[in-house]
Order: C-alpha cells, then sequence, then structure tokens
C-alpha cells in the first residue's frame, strides 16, 4: 500500500478518536438502568437516577465509559451546594447542577478523570446535578438559565 494510504488512514483514525473524545463514546451504551429522560433543548436524554445516598455516593465510578447520549441524574432532597469529584471516574464528564424549579444555575465542563481529588461545587443552590460524557453540555446547548424537563 502507497505511503500516502497509510497518511489518510492514519488521520482518519486520529479524527475518529477526537470526535468520540468530543461526544461521548458512541460503542458503549448500556451500562446504566435508563430510568429516567430529561429534557435539554428539545432532546431527550435517558439517565438512571440516583437519588439515594449509596447511589449519589458510588455515581459513575467504575464505569469504563457511557453512552453519548446518556446520563446520570443525582437528586437530593433539598436545594444546596454538592460537591462532586472524579475518584474512579475512567471518563471526562460534564456536570451541570439544577435548581429545584430544574433551570441550569451552574456548570463545570469537560471534568478530566486526572482532575481527582479536586471538588467541584455549585455556586448557586441546586436540588438536581446532571453528569453526562464531556462536550455534551455543548452539544444540547446547556448554558446558565436553561429550563430542563423531567
Amino acid at each position: 500500500m502507497p505511503k500516502f494510504h497509510y497518511f489518510i488512514i492514519s488521520v482518519l483514525l486520529v479524527l475518529s478518536l477526537s470526535l468520540a473524545h468530543l461526544v461521548g463514546n458512541p460503542g458503549c451504551a448500556g451500562n446504566l438502568e435508563h430510568d429516567q429522560t430529561v429534557k435539554v433543548n428539545n432532546q431527550v436524554l435517558p439517565v438512571q437516577k440516583a437519588d439515594s445516598q449509596t447511589e449519589r455516593q458510588k455515581g459513575l465510578s467504575g464505569l469504563d465509559c457511557i453512552g453519548p447520549n446518556e446520563g446520570m441524574l443525582f437528586i437530593f432532597d433539598r436545594p444546596g451546594h454538592y460537591s462532586f469529584w472524579m475518584k474512579d471516574t475512567r471518563f471526562a464528564i460534564d456536570i451541570v447542577w439544577l435548581s429545584a424549579d430544574k433551570k441550569v444555575v451552574d456548570q463545570q465542563l469537560n471534568i478530566k478523570p486526572s482532575t481527582y481529588p479536586q471538588t467541584f461545587t455549585n455556586d448557586k443552590p441546586a436540588k438536581y446535578v446532571l453528569e453526562i460524557p464531556a462536550g455534551q453540555a455543548d452539544h444540547f446547548g446547556s448554558t446558565e438559565g436553561n429550563q430542563l424537563s423531567f
């Protein structure tokens, strides 16, 4: 095979890996139990609820990846300031904090596993927190003040 073909194949491989990093891992689905859906700007996102202390504590830790169109929705008893870290999380994520009326009040984007033990905390009180693959908040057009529904 001519050297040019190897070059083209190498470029395509790098581009596909870069795209997978930006939009999650499309080959990695089914890791979460989809027991809830979240609507973000007319796009539906299946999520797994984490509404007990044990589920919230475990979060996404231990998973190798999640699909680009899935996430985890943390549900707290009352609005507050909730810290998250990347302990045992193996892939980059976006964290979106939501008020009691389900509006985006804060977000941290592209948080990498290497940030552990650093914590990420919301500035404004939140009752819900959505964790999704890195790049998905931008993909969905999530910005402060956006109204989500679930």
